[in-house]
């Protein structure tokens, strides 16, 4: 997901990561901020967790801190303070 909000394939955007660069310095050159990836990428595990609520299997309370739980992450990761190839795998199976 972050590969294609950049403009880039996921191949293309793991070297990037691999040869030091962080996620937080291209949407500035896309004309993006870090928060539209970061709500890009919450946003398909947030309809997983309200269909967990839904079912019952968690409760809104817990969904809410896994989703604040999620968003520090991606945006640690988005600023290189977390290792990059965790969220490349992650954009990579969404």
């Amino acid at each position: 997901m972050a590969a294609d909000k950049l403009g880039m394939t996921v191949d293309e955007l793991q070297t990037q990561l691999k040869d030091g660069k962080t996620i937080a310095i291209w949407p500035q050159r896309k004309a993006l901020t870090c928060r539209l990836l970061s709500d890009a990428f919450i946003a398909a595990r947030q309809e997983a967790l309200s269909q967990a609520v839904a079912d019952g299997k968690i409760t809104q309370a817990q969904a809410d801190q896994m989703l604040e739980n999620m968003r520090e992450m991606v945006e640690d990761h988005l600023n290189g303070e977390l290792p990059a190839f965790a969220l490349v795998a992650a954009a990579a199976v969404a």
